[in-house]
């Protein structure tokens, strides 16, 4: 469903736009069906509602832009878990690896040395 996002009185507009109160009703109308504006004109209380841009029509609940900017949000989530998924793998695969081990209980072995010079 669109959305009202304000309700202006003709005065108030014909106040903001410099139209004639008189005129002003057929002036929005034209807009309206050119589609220059989004606004329902209320003739009975002389107000007219500007609609907001969340639907094209009354029968969406969501605007088509939304709809696919939200499906290329998805999209691009589900592409870093994936790759995130991928990385994890492989950094399994390294720690599994016979030189990663050699080098990582090398490394311990050098830090372990290290801190027998410094206990002396």
């Amino acid at each position: 469903m669109a959305s009202t996002y304000l309700t202006l009185s003709f005065a108030e507009v014909a106040e903001k736009t410099n139209l004639p109160v008189d005129s002003l009703e057929n002036s929005l109308r034209d807009m309206v069906q050119t589609k220059a504006i989004k606004a329902r004109i209320n003739k009975k209380q002389n107000t007219v509602d500007f609609i907001g841009d969340e639907a094209e029509n009354d029968d969406q609940l969501v605007s088509q832009r939304s709809f696919n900017m939200t499906r290329t949000v998805e999209q691009q989530n589900l592409r870093i878990v994936q790759l995130l998924a991928r990385v994890k793998d492989a950094n399994e695969k390294i720690r599994r690896t016979d030189d990663f081990t050699t080098s990582m209980a090398k490394r311990n072995l050098k830090k372990g040395d290290e801190n027998n010079f410094d206990d002396e």
